[in-house]
């Protein structure tokens, strides 16, 4: 003997359950940029961490570019692959979608030495580090930040 299960959401929305239904967030410019939540999940909810490894990275990032930048104009695939996963791997930490593809794109043509288009991935990576700064600047706890 089989027993037939009704959906408990019906069209007219009677039987409804709330409390099982997904609630999608609110996409602001910020969260297009970085995922703060999920990045603050990452590390158990220390937002204190979180905030000082903002600082830590809004100190370091303009370093790393230059010297993706200056890989790129002296032609330098390892030092190009080597600074581009490294700074794949700190945007990561913020959930920064954006920076972390523009990254990646610019460490596999290191790897394939493909070097007509990196100068376009540059200045995505350039473009996406300069949408990222102000959402990580306002995260950043006030100590970090000096």
């Amino acid at each position: 003997m089989t027993t037939e299960i009704e959906p408990t959401t019906k069209p007219n929305g009677i039987g409804r359950n709330p409390a099982r239904e997904f609630v999608r967030p609110a996409i602001t410019e910020e969260l297009a940029v970085l995922n703060w939540p999920e990045a603050l999940r990452r590390v158990d909810g220390d937002d204190q961490l979180l905030g000082e490894m903002a600082g830590l990275f809004l100190g370091t990032y303009p370093d790393q570019f230059a010297k993706i930048a200056e890989a790129i104009e002296n032609s330098d695939a390892g030092s190009l692959e080597i600074h581009a996963h490294t700074l794949k791997g700190t945007a990561r930490v913020f959930c920064a979608e954006g920076v972390v593809t523009a990254a990646a794109n610019l460490e596999q043509m290191a790897e394939q030495k493909s070097w007509p288009p990196t100068l376009d991935a540059l200045e995505r990576l350039r473009q996406e580090l300069s949408r990222m700064r102000p959402a990580l600047q306002k995260k950043t706890l006030p100590a970090a930040a000096k």
